[in-house]
C-alpha cells in the first residue's frame, strides 16, 4: 500500500505516441461486491511531459461506468496502472519515467 494522506496528487513522467491513456488507482473501495477503479485521462507526445493528476480529479467507476461512492482516500493506494482509452485500434505505446506525489505545499 501507498500512504499518500498527504499529498494532493499524483505525478506521472510520460511520454507516448500521441494516444490517450488513463491512470487508474484502486484503495479498496467497493461498489456493491465490485472493486473501485479511480481513473483520470491524460494526453501523450514523443517528448517526456510531467503530468499532474489531482485526486481530485480521478472518477470513480466500476467496468467503465461512473458510480456514486466516496472520494479517493489516498492513504489507502494499494494499486497504480494505466489503460489506453481513445478507442482506435493500431499501435500504441507508453514509457513511464516515474510515478510520484506532489503536495500544494
Amino acid at each position: 500500500d501507498f500512504d499518500l494522506s498527504d499529498y494532493e496528487g499524483l505525478e506521472l513522467r510520460v511520454r507516448g505516441n500521441g494516444r490517450i491513456f488513463e491512470v487508474e488507482v484502486n484503495d479498496g473501495q467497493r461498489y456493491g461486491w465490485r472493486a473501485v477503479s479511480r481513473r483520470a485521462p491524460f494526453d501523450t507526445g514523443d517528448d517526456w511531459q510531467d503530468v499532474r493528476v489531482p485526486f481530485s480529479e480521478l472518477r470513480a467507476t466500476v467496468f467503465g461506468r461512473r458510480v456514486d461512492v466516496p472520494p479517493v482516500r489516498p492513504g489507502e493506494i494499494s494499486r497504480i496502472g494505466f489503460f489506453i482509452v481513445d478507442g482506435r485500434d493500431g499501435p500504441f505505446w507508453l514509457e513511464v519515467d516515474s510515478i510520484g506525489a506532489y503536495s500544494a505545499r
